[in-house]
């Protein structure tokens, strides 16, 4: 009697020994066909999507191409960090900026961003951009902007001036970089010459 309870139970363990191992093998084929997938995929599997503060309206992102909604409030916050600026807080913006700006680029925008720092640590001045007209060319990755600048001494506004402002992005590697930043002379839509704006 004991013999066959002994024989039984050998079997029984068995059993579950060769029910787990076909489960390790059946796991380990899963894992490398699942492997196997994501390496020879075509697909992006890590997006990184630098988002406005004030998102605002709805918007798309594909894999070489954005939205023209999220060219202007890119755009928007772009020309919040580089013209709504004060003596206090122009080095904490230019930082934001820059991290935001592509490498051909950085470098003109950083020395105006300077520039304009010095210039406002100088006369402990502010200034502010309320743009007036938006126009969006979702083509060509450009946003234009016309307003009014104005310039703060304390509490006294020292000059307000009807400016125009481009913001050029280029959309590569997944990521929107800013590639141009400059003053247009005349209204959005128009072919002007234009300079660097000096901010």
């Amino acid at each position: 009697m004991k013999w066959t309870t002994f024989v039984s139970d050998i079997e029984a363990r068995l059993a579950i020994r060769r029910v787990l191992i076909y489960a390790l093998f059946a796991s380990i084929a899963t894992n490398v066909a699942l492997a196997t997938y994501v390496a020879t995929s075509t697909k992006d599997w890590r997006v990184e999507l630098v988002v406005p503060p004030g998102v605002e309206r709805s918007f798309w992102v594909q894999r070489d191409d954005v939205s023209g909604d999220y060219l202007e409030m890119m755009a928007t916050h772009v020309i919040g960090l580089a013209l709504n600026v004060s003596a206090a807080t122009v080095d904490g913006q230019t930082k934001a900026l820059l991290r935001l700006v592509a490498p051909s680029a950085y470098g003109e925008v950083q020395k105006m961003m300077e520039v304009n720092a010095m210039r406002l640590k100088t006369t402990s001045s502010a200034t502010t951009f309320w743009p007036a007209e938006i126009l969006t060319d979702a083509h060509n990755k450009t946003v234009t902007f016309r307003g009014m600048q104005s310039t703060w001494i304390a509490d006294r506004r020292t000059s307000q001036v009807d400016r125009t402002f481009v913001v050029r992005f280029a959309y590569t590697g997944g990521r929107l970089v800013v590639v141009e930043l400059s003053e247009h002379a005349g209204k959005p839509g128009q072919e002007a010459a234009h300079g660097r704006a000096s901010m």
